[in-house]
């Protein structure tokens, strides 16, 4: 029986990750980190502070007083740059709504009379490129004590100082934003209709000179009549989300944005009162959501303002169209609308304490060519587009099946299973492994297309589970007496017994030189002791005991064992570098992992050369697998618009394509040269037979192929009794007949699985050695030559050893091909 005892490690593994209770704090950081109510205490006082407070047009000048975290002086940061800041936010409002935008600043205004036609909710997904702001110039950078900020050792001393994550050194980038919009009560016109909303976007700035990119999530408010949001981070140094209202660009807006936060900080505060969550800071700027403590590198704290600007130039679209395409977007009643245009905002981001500005990079500063501030569908819209490609690739994977079901259907016979590499497989069905979780682990995340996830998912988990795995355990099951035999010679080259040196002195022990035969007869001198019994000299035995075998081979439980434990390795490998890594070593990582699976053919090339084998797998599967397989490849790398909105990458995808398909070539080149075509030296394979050998004729046959008619006459000639004479072998009428009128170098014989005539190419008698190498490499795969010497056509042959290696005549075994 084998042994199994190596499955107990991974499933203590597996058992630890599922079970393991919630890691505990070090002394340090419980020390450090202050209790939540204390944490309530602050956000109440400065909750009412922000209600106590009145309107300053001149904030930031060094006249206000609202006293919250951040806002003190000594702190050093570049308030005094707030209204300039202002002052381009109320110029990109003029250039996207006119005159309408700054009246509505001031005054309640009818969201009917705008002629600008902005969407009423702007959740979506936007992206752009940033520029360095022409007010950069007038902002000098603070002169901050990074000493006073310096992250905690775990001893809970202050450690090293450190310059700020997500600082933003490069003169331009990329910047993506994912916005979501919430609806908030109490805050309406005169009309009922909803002035203010909720905002948290999700921003990414890929800095070229810096670090690579920056993650980090901001929360305000979004004005709809003027299509203006306000968003900010919050954090331990800075009360981002409580000095919200004075960033305002109005007295109007400021009372909606403090009416519109009294409403949802005090629900927060409630949330955390009645143990809803246990957050210290609910509107924490991190993406993964993680608890920040003083043993983190503090972060450049954001401010930012987006600007809604008109979807579509076109005068004939009016605010009221441009309502009933956003209401047939959300709640569909199968009304023929046009395509929904894009989201376009322009964007004004300022840093408080790194003292950096940031701009959308568009008109009217810059040209459209050069940029169009940031756009992007609307979430419905992306939504949409997502479950279309959902269904394009689910098709796919179908595809994928049905050719994987059709090459298990072809391979049925041990001869076929035996030729076809595990590891090809296996590397196949881990793909579509990894496609399942990786699905299913997405569709906790993305509400909107979690059915399609979810179905897609569970196609790609029938395909490896109930297909991909049965077809790995038959061929798995086919090849373990080839797998017993390599077991088995393994301890034989291991046990040889070492040559060990003798204790007797040195001219006894010295070596001899080599025996040489001198053609002179030996003569044996009879020795004294005739007559003894002979001493058998100790033999070590080599052999080894078939449970030995067994241990040494592993079993197909413990391999399924470590392909899911690789699985959820990369899994949790992925998931940690698309979202903590830096976007260079993440590109490097996924193009790595890319360019590895997409080397699936190679153990079925390595196999190939070992048995010397070709036509392994079906064409279709072959051709339709690599053209399959670089679907999802094509998607992301290729398509702008794909849903991650990962960026373009041409030549990782040109470079996945041409290794790929170079496999394909080297395939299809073993099938018409030969598997071992490649190799510079013979010894670099072990010793194979070769059925499509060099036919050379000698005078007396004796190195020839036997056709049927010469065999069926050989046996015919076989005598009947020991006393009778062998009647003499010759060729057939007909196939004497037939070579005659055949040119010189070409021999006929008779198949016996067909029946029918095989020319085949000759080397006559005292040729040159290398005269067969002008004979064609092509010409000698239409035959098959047995090691006993009968001579079939290619495709016969390969057909009965589907099913029987025995040979049609002589019932001789026949080496696997």
């Amino acid at each position: 029986m084998a042994d199994r005892r190596g499955a107990l490690v991974p499933l203590l593994i597996l058992a630890w990750l599922f079970l393991q209770p919630e890691p505990q704090r070090s002394p340090a950081e419980l020390q450090a980190l202050p209790s939540i109510d204390d944490v309530i205490a602050r956000e109440e006082l400065s909750l009412s502070r922000l209600q106590n407070s009145t309107w300053n047009p001149q904030f930031g000048d060094g006249s206000h007083v609202l006293n919250v975290t951040g806002l003190e002086a000594e702190r050093g940061y570049a308030w005094y740059a707030v209204p300039k800041i202002k002052a381009r936010a109320r110029e990109q409002l003029q250039y996207a709504l006119g005159d309408w935008g700054t009246r509505a600043l001031e005054e309640e205004t009818e969201m009917s009379s705008r002629e600008t036609p902005l969407y009423g909710n702007v959740t979506g997904f936007t992206h752009g490129k940033w520029k360095r702001s022409k007010l950069q110039q007038d902002v000098a950078l603070p002169k901050l004590n990074l000493t006073q900020y310096a992250p905690l050792t775990p001893f809970g001393k202050p450690g090293p100082a450190r310059n700020f994550d997500r600082n933003i050194t490069g003169d331009a980038g990329d910047v993506s934003i994912w916005i979501s919009e919430k609806e908030i009560l109490g805050t309406s016109l005169s009309d009922g209709s909803n002035i203010t909303a909720e905002m948290t976007a999700e921003v990414k700035l890929t800095d070229p000179n810096g670090d690579g990119s920056w993650e980090l999530k901001v929360r305000g408010l979004y004005f709809k009549d003027i299509g203006q949001a306000i968003l900010t981070t919050t954090s331990d140094k800075f009360a981002g989300i409580f000095t919200l209202p004075h960033l305002a660009l109005s007295l109007r807006t400021f009372e909606s944005s403090r009416k519109a936060l009294n409403e949802t900080i005090s629900r927060s505060i409630q949330r955390q009162i009645d143990g809803y969550t246990n957050s210290r800071n609910p509107w924490t700027s991190r993406n993964e959501g993680g608890q920040e403590t003083p043993f983190q590198t503090p972060d450049c704290e954001l401010i930012v303002y987006l600007q809604q600007m008109a979807p579509v130039t076109d005068r004939k679209t009016s605010s009221s169209w441009m309502s009933f395409l956003e209401r047939e977007l959300r709640f569909p009643t199968g009304a023929f609308v046009p395509n929904a245009p894009d989201i376009r905002l322009s964007m004004l981001a300022f840093s408080p304490d790194c003292g950096y500005v940031l701009e959308s990079q568009g008109p009217p500063d810059n040209f459209a060519q050069d940029g169009n501030h940031i756009s992007g569908p609307k979430e419905e819209v992306q939504y949409l587009h997502s479950r279309h490609h959902l269904i394009i690739y689910a098709f796919s994977l179908a595809t994928q099946l049905f050719l994987l079901m059709r090459q298990m259907r072809e391979a049925n016979t041990p001869s076929t299973r035996s030729r076809i590499s595990f590891y090809s497989i296996a590397m196949l069905a881990l793909g579509d492994g990894f496609i399942t979780m990786a699905f299913l682990t997405l569709s906790l995340f993305i509400s909107g297309v979690w059915l399609n996830l979810v179905a897609t998912g569970f196609l790609a988990f029938i395909s490896v589970s109930f297909f991909g795995m049965r077809f790995l355990l038959d061929l798995w099951q086919v090849q373990a007496p080839e797998r017993e035999r390599i077991a088995r010679a393994e301890p034989d080259a291991a046990s040889d017994t070492p040559n060990i040196p003798g204790s007797l002195p040195l001219p006894v022990t010295a070596p001899r030189p080599p025996l040489v035969d001198t053609g002179a007869t030996p003569v044996f001198m009879p020795s004294d002791q005739a007559g003894l019994e002979p001493i058998t000299p100790f033999e070590t035995t080599t052999e080894i005991t078939d449970a030995q075998v067994a241990a040494r081979m592993p079993t197909f439980s413990s391999l399924y064992i470590r392909f899911y434990l690789l699985l959820l390795f990369t899994l949790f490998l992925s998931l940690n570098a698309g979202t903590s890594w830096p976007s260079i070593a993440r590109r490097i990582y996924f193009a790595f992992l890319g360019m590895i699976y997409m080397s699936f053919w190679i153990p079925q090339i390595t196999r190939n050369v070992k048995r010397n084998c070709r036509h392994a797998l079906n064409w279709e599967f072959v051709l339709g697998q690599s053209l399959l397989r670089l679907t999802p490849f094509a998607y992301f790398y290729g398509y702008k618009h794909n849903v991650l909105f990962t960026d373009t990458d041409y030549y990782s995808l040109a470079l996945l394509a041409i290794w790929v398909w170079l496999q394909v070539l080297v395939l299809a080149s073993q099938e018409i040269v030969g598997p071992r075509w490649f190799l510079l030296h013979k010894d670099w394979a072990p010793l194979a037979y070769d059925y499509h050998p060099i036919l050379r004729e000698d005078e007396e046959g004796a190195t020839m192929p036997i056709g049927f008619s010469q065999a069926a006459a050989a046996a015919a000639s076989t005598p009947s009794s020991p006393t009778d004479d062998r009647i003499p072998l010759t060729r057939s009428n007909s196939l004497a007949a037939k070579e005659a009128n055949k040119e010189k170098g070409k021999r006929i014989f008779d198949c016996a699985i067909c029946m029918q005539d095989l020319e085949v190419p000759v080397v006559e008698a005292g040729a040159a050695k290398d005269a067969s190498l002008g004979g064609g490499i092509l010409a000698r795969r239409i035959y098959m030559v047995t090691p006993c010497r009968h001579i079939f056509h290619t495709a016969c042959l390969e057909g009965w050893m589907k099913y029987r290696l025995q040979c049609p005549i002589c019932r001789e075994g026949l080496p696997p091909t």
